[in-house]
């Protein structure tokens, strides 16, 4: 069994200071055995001092804010795994690209080309931002988009006549919102039923199906 000082190195009382004494005596001289602690620790080797001078420190409780921060594997409450975040975000982005390709917005660079693309059927929206009738639109246009995304030979465009006037002009727009039907470069109707998602579909799927008809009996 060990004795002495490893056997009272967690106590304190007159031992521990005996020993102080004695240690002191036998390496520092008699001059230095009321040296103070801070003078003690500086001439004591390391490992010694802290045979003296235990250092007791509280154990954190595994449920204090600073534990569970350092616990990287535990679960947080309230909050995403990143993974799942990272998904989502995903999704979003994907669904938000999506959506903005379902209706072509045609310009006076693009709407020449656009309308003369072979077995294509193009129905294009012609409004301007500050006619009050265009904003009752709402969302009536992107809505046709999603529904016509199916249809391979049918694009939905708009035109902002605001910023591509020469559109406008060559085509003859003189009111807004004009909604128009255009295959190979040729105007073939001009809609002027209910402004709804059903009547407008119904509407372009007949055109097309008209110009479909008449290209077989031309072929």
């Amino acid at each position: 069994m060990r004795t002495g000082l490893h056997s009272r190195r967690h106590c304190g009382g007159p031992e521990v200071d005996t020993i102080k004494a004695s240690y002191l005596s036998a390496h520092n001289g008699p001059a230095n055995t009321k040296s103070s602690t801070s003078l003690f620790a500086h001439r004591t080797p390391p490992h010694l001092f802290f045979e003296f001078f235990p250092l007791s420190l509280p154990s954190p409780s595994l449920s204090s804010p600073s534990v569970r921060a350092m616990d990287l594997g535990a679960p947080r409450r309230g909050r995403l795994p990143i993974h799942l975040l990272l998904a989502s975000l995903t999704v979003l982005v994907v669904l938000t690209v999506h959506s903005s390709a379902e209706v072509i917005t045609l310009t006076e660079e693009t709407f020449p080309d656009k309308i003369k693309e072979k077995d294509t059927v193009w129905f294009v929206k012609f409004c301007v931002p500050w006619c009050k009738y265009c904003k009752n639109l709402g969302t009536l246009w992107e809505d046709l988009g999603k529904v016509m995304e199916g249809e391979d030979e049918i694009e939905v465009g708009q035109v902002d006549c605001g910023v591509s006037k020469p559109v406008c002009s060559k085509v003859d727009i003189h009111s807004y919102p004009t909604f128009k039907v255009f295959y190979e470069g040729e105007e073939v109707a001009k809609y002027k039923g209910p402004r709804d998602v059903e009547s407008l579909k119904n509407f372009v799927l007949n055109e097309a199906e008209k110009v479909g008809e008449a290209k077989l009996q031309g072929d």
